[in-house]
């Protein structure tokens, strides 16, 4: 954002439009939207104006106050793209080149994995960015994720592990196991300096939404590694999930646990691992004891008898079907 302020008379106007028909000379699929200021009722008027231009009038919001209806539609995308500026940027040359309106493009970017993976790999033209560097948001973290994985082996897999459960509220004790406590810290360093993980203030992490869809699409360049990455995701889930028909101290860790649990088995539908009916064993459990009885009766229903009289192998079959029903 550029801000030109000054005493009044100093010319800030005159500035401001010079560089305005300066960028639409040099870029005229970009747009430019002038409001003015001068009063109440022409910031409205022009307000009303971009709110025609981008669409966002309709039936159904066409009584609410303009000036409130583009800052809703603005704040939804730019919640959704993070508030990242090259994911701002990129948005906004291809809304300006495919006369998008701001709610057709958030209703792509939230169609599909595909849809976001196609958007977030778009080129653009960005005059403010190095010619030989890559605009595309997907082609810009990749070339950050390869320089991870040459310099910080943990702490690529530990970027590859969660891509694969979600992206907020990622406990500390749910990452995989590293050789040591201070690898282990170097390498959560690492991806605190890129800005790929965020700190809260218990313990816990979060990733940004477009982060974990990167690397994805940084996995599949590398399908080995998206392979190994993804069964050592379900082994480890396995693994730590608490069992809650053992102990009703083990429900909070549970809790905790469950979001990350669901989306890893997702990710392992139709694989015939031991370590997704293990998983899905210890979330019927869960489910069982936590009084989800929908879910439990879908499980038992699936496998014609109750989890506890059968084999690990028919009672993972039973309980996987819990996770097409969550």
């Amino acid at each position: 954002m550029l801000v030109v302020h000054g005493l009044g008379g100093t010319g800030k106007t005159q500035i401001a439009l010079q560089f305005a028909y300066w960028v639409k000379e040099n870029d005229p699929q970009c747009s430019v939207f002038w409001i003015s200021a001068v009063s109440e009722a022409t910031f409205t008027q022009d307000c009303s104006h971009i709110a025609s231009k981008l669409s966002l009038l309709s039936d159904q919001n066409k009584d609410k106050d303009v000036k409130n209806l583009v800052k809703e539609y603005l704040n939804k995308l730019l919640t959704e793209l993070e508030f990242i500026p090259l994911a701002i940027a990129q948005a906004a040359a291809y809304i300006a080149r495919n006369s998008m309106s701001i709610s057709e493009y958030l209703q792509l970017l939230r169609n599909t994995d595909q849809d976001m993976a196609d958007l977030m790999s778009a080129e653009f033209t960005d005059r403010t960015r190095p010619q030989s560097a890559s605009n595309a948001i997907a082609n810009t973290w990749s070339v950050s994720f390869e320089q991870i994985r040459q310099t910080d082996q943990t702490a690529a897999n530990l970027l590859a592990f969660v891509s694969y459960i979600e992206p907020k509220a990622i406990p500390r004790s749910i990452l995989p196991p590293v050789p040591t406590k201070a690898r282990l810290v170097s390498a959560i360093g690492t991806l605190l300096g890129y800005a790929f993980f965020t700190k809260r203030d218990d313990n816990t992490y979060d990733m940004h939404r477009l982060v974990q869809k990167a690397t994805k699409i940084w996995l599949d360049k590398h399908p080995l590694l998206k392979e190994e990455a993804r069964k050592e995701a379900v082994e480890h889930l396995a693994d730590v999930f608490p069992d809650t028909q053992d102990s009703y101290d083990n429900f909070p860790m549970g809790r905790e646990y469950l979001p990350h649990a669901l989306k890893v088995a997702q990710s392992a539908q139709g694989e015939d691992l031991a370590s997704h009916y293990t998983l899905c064993k210890l979330l019927g459990h869960f489910f069982m004891w936590d009084g989800r009885r929908r879910e439990s009766a879908t499980g038992k229903l699936a496998g014609g008898s109750s989890y506890s009289n059968t084999s690990l192998q028919s009672d993972g079959k039973c309980y996987r079907k819990i996770i097409q029903t969550v």
